[in-house]
């Protein structure tokens, strides 16, 4: 089971920011190339996955801290 801290959820979230600028900077060097393949089309949708798991993040990261 994870350890569910201010720490642990902070470092999940910005590993999973630094994986999701990561994939937008090769999907806009393919873009910037005309290339696109499926695999690029399931890079874009896991973009939007990742923007809604850092969000939740930001929320438990609030009640965690909040909590006495």
């Amino acid at each position: 089971m994870i350890e569910v801290s201010p720490r642990v959820l902070a470092d999940l979230r910005g590993r999973l920011l630094v994986k999701q600028q990561r994939e937008r900077a090769y999907l806009e060097r393919r873009a910037a190339r005309g290339i696109s393949t499926p695999t690029d089309d399931a890079y874009e949708a896991d973009q939007l996955l990742e923007t809604d798991l850092l969000r939740l993040l930001d929320r438990l990261m609030g009640y965690v801290v909040a909590e006495p």
